[in-house]
């Protein structure tokens, strides 16, 4: 039988502030700009499970039993200040570590076999994920164009990278980095016809041609650290690019 995908959103609500005690204030600003200071975020915590579907239910698993298993550890973490919970009194609540520790705690929680992976979003442009390939970090930014053919969308850039873990902040990636090398892409189109744009002639017959020119243009700016891209165009019509293995 073939194994399936099942996803459960779930939400939860903190504060947080990306601050060592071990460090000076100066040392914190420096390292980790505005988010020192205490804010917070309506996280969406998205589930993956997979399996395949018991014969005589038809589901890989209950989506009740996975919510319940689920907000005990959400509890945890809702309405709270994530720099005092028990889960990051030794580290940063970056959203990274959120999504590690969540992994950890719902990987245990569910029934065994079925957790895939956890992406925990702090803002619908701005997520990480854990899941097979290990830790990603995800970044969207959007733009609006129109193609050679008069079409025009609302598009919606999407980038994940590989993460490697930096152990005293918490993050795993340069994310001014790579907002740079993504509002470098696609700044220039932003409210453009892409046949007027110099160097994009190639990208102006569709959002197909556009992703893959904007992948050519990204994966040197990310020293091969490029692990996806997801071009969306409303409708709910989705591109995507892979490096090549």
């Amino acid at each position: 039988m073939t194994s399936l995908l099942l996803a459960k959103e779930l939400f939860f609500s903190s504060t947080h502030r990306y601050w060592r005690d071990d460090w000076t204030e100066d040392q914190n600003r420096e390292r980790f700009g505005r988010c020192v200071n205490v804010h917070g975020h309506d996280y969406a915590v998205h589930i993956s499970l997979e399996g395949e579907p018991d014969p005589a239910t038809g589901m890989i698993v209950n989506l009740t039993d996975v919510k319940q298993a689920a907000q005990p550890i959400l509890a945890e973490l809702d309405g709270h200040h994530l720099n005092d919970t028990a889960a990051f009194l030794d580290k940063v609540p970056t959203t990274e570590h959120i999504a590690l520790h969540l992994a950890d705690t719902l990987g245990r929680a569910l029934p065994p076999g079925v957790f895939h992976g956890v992406r925990v979003a702090e803002e619908p442009d701005l997520w990480a994920t854990v899941g097979p390939d290990g830790l990603r970090v995800g970044r969207a930014w959007r733009f609006t164009a129109a193609t050679a053919k008069g079409e025009g969308h609302n598009f919606r850039l999407c980038a994940e990278v590989v993460g490697r873990l930096d152990p005293e902040t918490g993050m795993a990636c340069d994310l001014a980095a790579l907002d740079a090398a993504g509002y470098e892409v696609v700044g220039p189109l932003d409210h453009a016809f892409l046949p007027d744009r110099p160097g994009w002639e190639d990208a102006a017959a569709g959002p197909g041609s556009l992703l893959a020119v904007a992948a050519d243009r990204l994966v040197p700016m990310l020293s091969g650290d490029l692990a996806s891209l997801v071009l969306e165009a409303g409708q709910g019509r989705t591109w995507t690019w892979k490096p090549a293995r």
